[in-house]
């Protein structure tokens, strides 16, 4: 099998969270989000695999789909995640230096009044794995982090490893919701700016964002070895 050197998988939930009882709002701008990034990635000659979406986006399911790719990009690959839904902090009453923040994927446990336990769901810690597996794998490649939910930057704020070959963007701080309407307006001001060098991003985004009102702000972390590149 020949390697790959481009590729980007895309999480989404959007109904799941509200046609099953979970206690979270159904989010229907997920579907656009995806379909707009794909079309854009595939116009730049980038693999992009069929959506892992609602009820198939459990944590298993992810880290099984990024491992395989990682395991299939070729020398100085790229891989890009991105991921849209409901991201959240868990307190286990043990105070702001253990809180763990999670993206909110598929499990059928979940309900409004039933929390089955933050290891049901892809937690910072899981996120920790793939990023030392593709620095071991392809240290010379670009792995580039999107998070398009509330509390994005928790997920990756703690990480040491961030180093060389990892770029982060963060719809939101650790601590902040994100906003919505026919995209979500992170991903609506970065649809605007996406051919931008990833080093001029963050400003870019965040003027977008301000022109339309948005509350919050982008967080960019830069790979040192890519800021002047682009998708």
């Amino acid at each position: 099998m020949s390697k790959i050197s481009k590729v980007a998988v895309t999480v989404a939930l959007g109904d799941y969270y509200g046609n099953n009882s979970t206690g979270y709002t159904a989010l229907p701008f997920v579907y656009k989000n995806v379909t707009d990034l794909q079309s854009f990635l595939n116009d730049k000659t980038w693999e992009t695999p069929v959506t892992v979406l609602d009820i198939a986006a459990s944590k298993a399911n992810i880290l099984a789909k990024l491992q395989e790719v990682i395991a299939n990009l070729g020398s100085g690959g790229w891989l890009v995640l991105y991921y849209t839904g409901h991201g959240a902090r868990f307190d286990a009453g043990t105070g702001l230096a253990n809180l763990k923040t999670y993206c909110v994927t598929f499990t059928p446990d979940l309900r409004y009044n039933y929390f089955p336990g933050v290891l049901s769901f892809l937690t910072e810690d899981d996120y920790a794995v793939i990023v030392k597996a593709f620095g071991d794998s392809i240290p010379n490649g670009h792995l580039i982090t999107i998070l398009d939910c509330c509390n994005a930057y928790g997920l990756i704020d703690t990480f040491a490893q961030q180093e060389d070959f990892h770029t982060v963007i963060a719809a939101t701080s650790a601590d902040s919701s994100a906003y919505y309407n026919t995209n979500s307006a992170f991903f609506s001001a970065f649809s605007q700016v996406w051919g931008s060098t990833f080093d001029q991003l963050q400003d870019a985004i965040n003027q977008k964002m301000s022109a339309i009102g948005a509350p919050n702000t982008c967080i960019v972390k830069l790979a040192k070895n890519f800021q002047q590149a682009t998708f």
